[in-house]
């Protein structure tokens, strides 16, 4: 096992330039909702190309962070967290120096692919490293920073795209990257790993698990261009959970699983899971619809970095919340009626959200986003320690994988599932909104598909409209946006809601379980 002591001092410094290089994994998730239209202009990127951008990083760090977790209890997390930093450079740079869509697809695998092993990397290195007495303060400054970059990403990457390039901020991420994996490479002693068993990887399961997942959600994501009802689309989701299944199966009787069955049984980790799926949700769905919001031209016609500068209450809330979660936990001793807590905020917050009208003011943003930030930094602050106290230190790893797997298929997820119940919708409103006009349906299907792929030039589409009927248009399209931003924040909260009642029920169960335990021994 990876235990060497080192001074306090020396820990803390530890947590935070690794925590630096763990920034540029939350900026680099978010930062494309608001960069992801100026590279599409600049590369001339189809708006499907456009959205493979985003899919394309976090599918790979769904596939691949339960591989890079179960390679921590294995190599020394200071050798997969280094390697995660160069490959995180490397891929940065690729991007930022990227010409087409190819060359852009490959540096944002590779950055998937180096989040893969950084991250859970990183929570390894601070449970296994920094003393006990100052662990919830490192995993504090760790989610604060983490924080700051999911919840900051739009601010920043609006501001560098306005003023400077697009390009700009992947170069930052090279920077930070560089900067926090030389001094973590100086900082971090050289460990021997001492494990519980032979290094058996099981290659065959997570050959699987690549296949079977990432079919799935392709067929999925593409079936809006393939059409439900083509073969391809029935092919590739088939293939998908044929493989799945055979996943499943394959993880039940090789002796050195990918997944072990038996962490299904430790209910404190199922709770953990259940926060990570809530944290992906919020950290995806509130952004990336919040942001479309903001910067649509016949809505609140924000810039990048005013849309960005919007989410600052929710970003401020975040960092100061998880930085001074020691002073929390002193004043609420459980930690998970802390949870608990942290769900009730980030739910309030989405109620609010569920009457967002346009144009919405400030102040009206100001308080669902406050309530949302601290809740959020609550649960982020919160996760990683409960999670870890669930596991035993030579099982970090295969845990950490598994509660940040959670994490980014919650964002695919959403992204997914709220993405064709908002275009759905718009469509739909859109359609009945312009019934009453001479105008073919066929033409108003054609607008509505033009008006949602192509919203940053909304203006120019108008004037190939008929000039009769552009009020009518206008007027269809805010009802439409409006109806289906509503519709995503209800089905959100509902969503946070169920997520809410699974973690009590199973903090419920695991307590009656350690009761009969106890009673058992006595």
């Amino acid at each position: 096992m990876e235990d060497q002591p080192i001074s306090n001092i020396r820990a803390i410094f530890i947590t935070i330039f690794v925590s630096i290089v763990i920034f540029t994994l939350g900026f680099n998730t978010t930062s494309l909702f608001d960069m992801a239209v100026p590279m599409s202009r600049q590369l001339h990127l189809s708006p499907s190309e456009t959205q493979w951008l985003i899919n394309s990083y976090m599918l790979t760090v769904a596939v691949l962070i339960m591989g890079g977790g179960k390679l921590c209890d294995f190599i020394t997390r200071r050798f997969i967290f280094l390697t995660g930093c160069i490959l995180l450079i490397i891929s940065s740079l690729v991007v930022a120096l990227s010409y087409d869509v190819v060359m852009l697809y490959i540096g944002r695998v590779a950055q998937g692919v180096s989040c893969a092993l950084v991250l859970p990397a990183s929570i390894a290195l601070i449970k296994l490293i920094v003393p006990e007495k100052l662990q919830i303060t490192a995993f504090g400054i760790w989610s604060a920073i983490l924080g700051v970059g999911f919840a900051s990403g739009p601010t920043i990457g609006g501001a560098l795209t306005d003023v400077i390039s697009w390009r700009a901020g992947f170069y930052l991420i090279a920077l930070l990257a560089f900067i926090g994996g030389i001094v973590s490479w100086v900082l971090i002693p050289k460990m021997k790993l001492e494990r519980l068993e032979k290094f058996r990887f099981d290659w065959v399961g997570i050959v699987l698990w690549i296949l079977g997942f990432g079919s799935l959600i392709i067929g999925l994501m593409e079936a809006q261009d393939w059409g439900w009802n083509s073969p391809i689309t029935y092919i590739v989701i088939g293939a998908g959970i044929i493989l799945l299944i055979a996943f499943m199966v394959t993880e039940l009787l090789v002796k050195y699983p990918l997944m072990r069955p038996h962490v299904f049984v430790n209910l404190q980790l199922m709770a953990a899971i259940v926060g990570y799926l809530c944290y992906g949700f919020v950290i995806t769905t509130l952004l990336s619809y919040l942001l479309l919001f903001l910067q649509d031209p016949l809505l609140q016609h924000d810039s990048a970095m005013i849309a960005g500068a919007s989410l600052l209450p929710f970003s401020i809330a975040v960092f100061l919340f998880s930085i001074t979660i020691e002073y929390i936990r002193k004043v609420i001793k459980s930690v998970r009626l802390l949870l608990d807590i942290s769900f009730a905020f980030i739910i309030s917050g989405f109620a609010i959200l569920c009457f967002i009208h346009t144009p919405s003011s400030y102040w009206f943003l100001f308080i669902p986003l406050l309530l949302v930030g601290i809740g959020f930094g609550m649960l982020q602050a919160s996760l990683p320690k409960f999670a870890a106290e669930s596991v035993t230190p030579d099982r970090m790893g295969e845990a950490t994988g598994l509660t940040w797997t959670s994490v980014y298929l919650a964002a695919v997820i959403s992204i997914l599932v709220l993405g064709v119940v908002y275009l759905h919708t718009w469509e739909g409103t859109f359609t009945h909104q312009l019934a009453s006009t001479t105008e073919p349906t066929t033409h108003l299907m054609r607008w509505a598909k033009n008006l949602q792929a192509h919203t940053y030039n909304i203006t120019q589409l108008l004037h190939r409209i008929p000039r009769n009927i552009i009020a009518d248009v206008s007027a269809a399209y805010k009802a439409a946006s409006i109806k289906s931003m509503r519709l995503v924040m209800i089905i959100s909260t509902g969503t946070l809601i169920v997520f809410w009642l699974m973690f009590i029920a199973l903090n419920i169960c695991g307590y009656r379980k350690k009761c009969k335990t106890s009673a058992a021994n006595a």
